[in-house]
């Protein structure tokens, strides 16, 4: 059974271990996947992979070490839309204490980002999903692993929620 790499690659993750040396950086590996012909997200991808393979990494961290939890929900209705309603779901049922947030657009994108009182960070994106709209969270800069997955748990009930106001 092909894995997510071969599919959208042409290689295995362990052809991809075997083409880039495990000394090298995080930034040193995704050049080189570039370099063997993937594209730079897939190179990303490859580079985050290997080092969770090699130890050098958990789910959850980044290359730096800071520790994030991500998840994402695709939801009815036009994005732009689904933003504001977001936007105006989260002024009072946001699940953590925040500072005043702030909101930035591009073509392709909304961005809803709030600093945590606790030193945490939240970053969501809206984005177009062919009829739909794709909703992604990321809390970074965890106190730990632990953390992680409370912060992931919650916010996937908070999307749950928030997904039952579009019906």
């Amino acid at each position: 059974m092909a894995d997510k790499f071969s599919r959208a690659t042409g290689k295995s993750l362990e052809e991809w271990m075997r083409l880039i040396p495990a000394e090298l950086s995080h930034k040193e590996m995704a050049q080189a996947a570039v370099e063997a012909g993937a594209t730079p997200w897939w190179a990303q991808g490859i580079a985050v992979e290997i080092e969770r393979r090699i130890g050098r990494r958990k789910v959850g961290e980044s290359c730096t070490g800071d520790i994030n939890a991500s998840t994402s929900k695709t939801v009815p209705g036009v994005w732009t839309e689904v933003f504001d309603a977001l936007a105006e779901f989260l002024a009072t049922k946001c699940p953590f204490d925040i500072e005043e947030p702030t909101t930035s657009a591009t073509e392709k994108w909304r961005y809803w980002r709030a600093d945590v009182t606790d030193g945490t960070k939240i970053t969501i994106n809206v984005s177009d999903g062919g009829g739909k709209s794709k909703i992604g969270v990321q809390h970074s800069k965890l106190p730990d692993h632990d953390a992680r997955q409370n912060v992931k748990d919650v916010w996937q009930s908070t999307l749950t929620g928030f997904a039952k106001t579009l019906q």
